[in-house]
This record gives C-alpha cells, structure tokens and sequence, in this order.
C-alpha cells in the first residue's frame, strides 16, 4: 500500500492467471518499496508547497514595490 497524508493513496499489484504464493522475503521488499514512494510523495509534496510559498512572497513583493511600499 502507498500512504500519503495518512490515507490510502495507491496500491501496487500484481496479477497473474494461476495462483502464486509469494513468499515472505518478497512480501517485505513489496513492503519496503510501498514505504519509499510513500515518503517521495510527503517529500514532493512539501518541495511544492515551499516553492509555491516562495513565488507567492515573491510575486507580493514585486506588487508592493511597483506601488512604492515596502513590506
């Protein structure tokens, strides 16, 4: 299971025609590779909003300057 912002985001799957047992060792590494995109997607999540609150500064400044204020 992919978690993202403490709810079920995604899931990955894999399907075959015949019945598979999968062992345990796989069962972990399935496990593991669920966890490191479900920590990619926090951290792109926070990348984003922390450029978006820069260009909103940003963009605020270059209005405040264009009217003579400072902020």
């Amino acid at each position: 299971s992919i978690i993202f912002q403490e709810k079920l985001w995604g899931l990955i799957a894999c399907h075959h025609y015949a019945p598979r047992t999968v062992d345990y060792s796989l069962r972990e590494a399935c496990r593991y590779i669920g966890q490191l995109i479900s920590g990619y997607l926090s951290f792109r999540s926070a990348d984003e909003t922390i450029l978006l609150t820069q260009q909103q500064i940003q963009m605020k400044t270059e209005f405040l300057n264009e009217l003579g204020l400072e902020w």
